[in-house]
Protein backbone atom coordinates (compact mmCIF):
# COMPACT_ATOMS: atom_id res chain seq x y z
CA UNK A 1 0.00 0.00 0.00
CA UNK A 2 1.16 3.16 -0.86
CA UNK A 3 1.07 6.45 1.72
CA UNK A 4 -2.20 8.24 0.09
CA UNK A 5 -4.05 4.83 0.04
CA UNK A 6 -3.23 4.68 3.95
CA UNK A 7 -4.00 7.54 4.26
CA UNK A 8 -7.67 7.41 2.52
CA UNK A 9 -8.31 4.03 4.70
CA UNK A 10 -7.32 6.34 8.16
CA UNK A 11 -9.90 9.16 7.11
CA UNK A 12 -12.58 6.17 6.34
CA UNK A 13 -11.91 5.28 9.82
CA UNK A 14 -12.82 7.93 11.18
CA UNK A 15 -15.87 8.95 12.98
CA UNK A 16 -18.65 9.75 10.66
CA UNK A 17 -19.28 13.39 12.17
CA UNK A 18 -15.49 14.14 11.57
CA UNK A 19 -15.36 12.67 8.20
CA UNK A 20 -18.27 14.05 6.68
CA UNK A 21 -18.14 17.57 8.17
CA UNK A 22 -19.45 20.64 6.58
CA UNK A 23 -16.81 22.55 7.66
CA UNK A 24 -13.51 20.00 7.80
CA UNK A 25 -11.58 20.07 4.42
CA UNK A 26 -10.07 16.53 2.71
CA UNK A 27 -6.46 18.80 3.11
CA UNK A 28 -7.64 19.38 7.27
CA UNK A 29 -8.83 15.64 7.55
CA UNK A 30 -5.44 14.52 5.72
CA UNK A 31 -3.45 16.70 8.48
CA UNK A 32 -4.78 15.32 11.29
CA UNK A 33 -5.05 11.52 10.23
CA UNK A 34 -1.16 12.54 9.27
CA UNK A 35 -0.66 13.50 13.06
CA UNK A 36 -1.00 10.20 13.99
CA UNK A 37 -3.92 7.40 15.28
CA UNK A 38 -6.98 9.08 16.45
CA UNK A 39 -6.60 9.48 20.06
CA UNK A 40 -8.91 8.20 23.47
CA UNK A 41 -10.62 11.42 24.53
CA UNK A 42 -9.33 13.29 27.04
CA UNK A 43 -11.70 13.97 30.02
CA UNK A 44 -9.45 16.66 31.84
CA UNK A 45 -9.04 18.54 28.77
CA UNK A 46 -9.76 22.10 28.93
CA UNK A 47 -10.44 24.95 26.53
CA UNK A 48 -12.46 28.29 27.56
CA UNK A 49 -13.12 28.70 23.98
CA UNK A 50 -14.91 24.80 24.26
CA UNK A 51 -16.35 25.79 27.12
CA UNK A 52 -18.04 28.86 25.33
CA UNK A 53 -19.33 27.07 22.71
CA UNK A 54 -20.88 24.46 24.55
CA UNK A 55 -22.51 26.48 26.54
CA UNK A 56 -23.81 29.28 23.68
CA UNK A 57 -24.96 26.53 21.65
CA UNK A 58 -25.73 23.71 24.10
CA UNK A 59 -29.37 24.10 22.81
CA UNK A 60 -28.79 23.90 19.02
CA UNK A 61 -26.27 20.51 18.90
CA UNK A 62 -26.53 20.93 14.82
CA UNK A 63 -25.27 24.83 15.93
CA UNK A 64 -22.33 23.56 18.53
CA UNK A 65 -21.07 20.53 16.08
CA UNK A 66 -20.65 23.52 13.52
CA UNK A 67 -18.92 25.57 15.45
CA UNK A 68 -16.75 22.71 17.24
CA UNK A 69 -16.01 22.10 14.29
CA UNK A 70 -14.80 25.82 12.96
CA UNK A 71 -12.75 25.54 16.13
CA UNK A 72 -11.11 22.56 15.32
CA UNK A 73 -10.34 23.62 11.61
CA UNK A 74 -8.44 26.31 13.18
CA UNK A 75 -6.66 24.61 15.71
CA UNK A 76 -5.54 22.33 12.62
CA UNK A 77 -4.43 24.87 10.33
CA UNK A 78 -2.40 26.13 13.52
CA UNK A 79 -1.07 22.59 13.77
CA UNK A 80 -2.47 21.96 16.90
CA UNK A 81 -3.35 18.74 16.54
CA UNK A 82 -4.02 17.38 19.54
CA UNK A 83 -5.79 19.89 20.76
CA UNK A 84 -8.32 19.72 17.40
CA UNK A 85 -8.75 15.76 18.37
CA UNK A 86 -10.49 16.68 21.47
CA UNK A 87 -12.00 19.71 20.23
CA UNK A 88 -13.86 17.06 17.80
CA UNK A 89 -14.08 13.97 19.78
CA UNK A 90 -16.21 16.02 22.42
CA UNK A 91 -19.64 15.01 20.94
Amino acid sequence: MNGSTIQQNQIIALPASIRESRILTADQLDMLVSSGPIPDPNPAFYDRHVKEIMHYFSPNPEEMEFELHRYAACLIDEKKYKEAWQVLLIL
